[in-house]
């Protein structure tokens, strides 16, 4: 796994998980949107995780009748399968039983893999301001604001190389983007074709051809940001630059391909993150160039389903870009997730602030 930090970076690939690197963003803060503030506490954080889901894959052999009988046994209900992972279902147990019994049941199950909470995860916080590109020290630090000249990622020594391609597309997975943003319109991808999604609760959604992405939290087709988080990471990621409004992204030119699994405080579930995945996986397969996932989001927690999901985007050649929590925190002492996970396709992104300070 790579670490990242302030540094030479060529903007075919932006590495929009670094929060605070960055505290200006293309007017994300207008029409009166802003961006959730959440920060998680060491001391006296407690595992996280929906009350009435349990993630459940079952060994490769085990045939679907024995898979259902162990549910039937438990008086669950699948609720989703995604199709990132073989044989990882999404499970509802019965009424009464709480998460900690139903993966205790599952794991004696000698067809069961492994059996995990659906743990949640939350949007790192962000701190957008003025949106003028002499205030984004980020990309040229010439001492303003305070800070260090030079500590930057050297943009403008990038762009004389490439300003990116809309050839290349990055998903987003975060709260959505606002697609009629005057600095993201032009980036936000438009679906070639009719696409199939699953959304929560294991909803089939049928997205037609033109659809901007897909909304895991409302089973809809419409990834509509209404939070703030999402639409600013996409702002750094790949607002139009030299068009004479707002600010310029790390790519000038990019396709952003948005998957809304955080809902409007920037709140969001591991299978629904999965669902997210699977679809990113399910395009790529059809030809759709996606090169990377931008990810500024995690917890504490760490799931074997959402490493195998990662692993499946390593074999279609996808990166993993995922915030390291910032913080001011080690991650190898205290691991965050999905950052920590250690995949070759997985690039952890710490961040600096203007004198070239962790945060």
């Amino acid at each position: 796994m790579r670490r990242v930090r302030s540094s030479f970076l060529l903007p075919v690939l932006a590495l929009a998980a670094a929060t605070c690197l960055v505290y200006v963003s293309a007017g994300f803060a207008q029409n009166g949107i802003q961006p959730a503030q959440r920060t998680f506490d060491r001391a006296t954080k407690e595992p996280k995780f929906r009350s009435d889901r349990v993630l459940v894959r079952f060994r490769a052999a085990t045939p679907r009748a024995r898979m259902q009988a162990a549910h039937d046994q438990m008086g669950a209900s699948v609720v989703g399968e995604p199709a990132i992972v073989d044989h990882l279902q999404v499970v509802q147990p019965k009424q009464g039983m709480t998460v900690q019994d139903a993966i205790h049941r599952y794991r004696a199950n000698p067809d069961v893999l492994y059996a995990e909470p659906d743990y949640i995860v939350q949007a790192f916080d962000v701190v957008p301001n003025d949106p003028m590109f002499s205030l984004q020290w980020n990309l040229h630090n010439t001492g303003q604001n305070g800070g260090t000249a030079g500590a930057d990622i050297h943009a403008e020594q990038a762009w004389a190389l490439s300003t990116g391609s809309s050839n290349v597309v990055v998903a987003v997975l975060d709260t959505g983007i606002d697609y009629t943003h005057p600095d993201l319109a032009a980036q936000v991808w438009s679906a070639p074709a009719a696409f199939a999604a699953s959304g929560d609760n294991g909803v089939e959604v049928n997205c037609p051809a033109g659809s901007r992405g897909f909304n895991a939290v409302a089973n809809d087709c419409d990834p509509q940001d209404d939070n703030g988080h999402g639409t600013h990471v996409s702002g750094i990621l790949g607002a139009v630059g030299n068009n004479g409004v707002g600010v310029a992204g790390v790519n000038w030119n990019v396709t952003i391909l948005p998957c809304k699994f955080l809902n409007d405080i920037g709140v969001g579930d591991l299978s629904s993150v999965l669902g997210c995945l699977s679809l990113i996986k399910s395009l790529k397969d059809s030809g759709v160039n996606i090169v990377a996932t931008n990810n500024s989001w995690g917890g504490f927690d760490y799931s074997q389903a959402l490493q195998e999901a990662i692993n499946a985007q390593l074999q279609d050649g996808i990166l993993f870009v995922a915030a390291a929590g910032n913080n001011f925190s080690d991650n190898d002492l205290y691991p965050v997730y999905p950052a920590s996970i250690s995949l070759p396709n997985v690039i952890a992104v710490a961040a600096t602030d203007q004198s070239d300070r962790g945060c």
